[in-house]
């Protein structure tokens, strides 16, 4: 089972369509300049200013990228089970677009895995929500889910017959972040000194659930691997430092990692995921 949100929903379902992780890696190092250009100090200024009212980002870049990953296929197809965290901006609901792995989901098996992708990813202030014919509109689920690795282990237990203590689960971060409270928080508080809070509740919400993930399955068959944070924070945006500095970060954290992973997961073949409903034999 594989869970992932906003860019890690998408790094999920390429890999549910068959990509390797060195071809995902490929093409965010490639393209994802297209996605976010490179900027001279008086553009990155005017960027700057503008996303107050304006999303920051290229969206229509980022649909074409994720159209290249996943192309047409729809989620039954999906080679792997899925829980792709997204959010409803009706009521700002959490909502989880998941493979048709167990008899009752029988809502999602026909959906775009396109559409799903850029469901997630659907940053706000960043890229426009994603608008479905049906009228819904979603961004993206890291407002709620930013980790999602509790919502993996539920839906294991909800949906097998499997112990708690038969889990075993890897899960990635992308880098963290460091916050203190500052001092015209402390001292005079108001709106403009809080304007960051949506990314620090992200990262409290990531460390919450990964302890609830330690703690339901057992704190020694969770492995979470992510990176400190860097000297100077590398902004969303900034594809030119990610591009030029995380490649190498992550392949240090394989191999701080060693050789659990392949204890864990690559000791023998599973069974291969077969989707419960298909357009041969759709839910009644």
């Amino acid at each position: 089972m594989v869970a992932g949100t906003s860019t890690g929903g998408i790094v999920a379902l390429g890999l549910a369509c068959g990509l390797t992780a060195q071809q995902l890696l490929d093409l965010y190092v490639e393209r994802g300049v297209e996605i976010f250009p490179r900027l001279n100090w008086l553009q990155r200024k005017l960027k700057g200013a503008s996303q107050y009212v304006l999303n920051r980002c290229d969206t229509d870049a980022l649909y074409a990228m994720i159209d290249q990953i996943v192309g047409p296929r729809q989620l039954w197809e999906s080679q792997v089970r899925l829980c792709i965290p997204s959010a409803g901006t009706r009521h700002f609901e959490p909502f989880i677009f998941k493979t048709p792995h167990h008899p009752d989901y029988r809502k999602d098996w026909s959906l775009s895995m396109a559409e799903i992708a850029k469901a997630t990813s659907a940053a706000p202030a960043h890229f426009r929500p994603v608008v479905r014919e049906d009228g819904h509109e979603f961004v993206d689920g890291g407002i709620w889910a930013n980790n999602p690795v509790m919502i993996a282990v539920a839906d294991a237990l909800a949906c097998f017959d499997v112990k708690r203590e038969q889990i075993r689960t890897l899960t990635l971060g992308c880098g963290r972040s460091r916050y203190e409270m500052t001092w015209a928080r402390r001292n005079m508080g108001g709106m403009l000194s809080w304007t960051s809070l949506l990314f620090e509740t992200m990262e409290i919400q990531s460390q919450n659930v990964i302890g609830q993930a330690r703690l339901v399955t057992g704190g020694d068959r969770v492995l979470r691997v992510d990176a400190p944070p860097p000297k100077t924070k590398i902004e969303l945006w900034d594809w030119e430092r990610a591009a030029a500095e995380l490649p190498t970060v992550g392949e240090e954290l394989v191999g701080l990692m060693g050789d659990t992973p392949a204890q864990w997961f690559l000791q023998e073949a599973a069974a291969a995921y077969k989707p419960i409903y298909t357009p041969q034999f759709p839910p009644s």
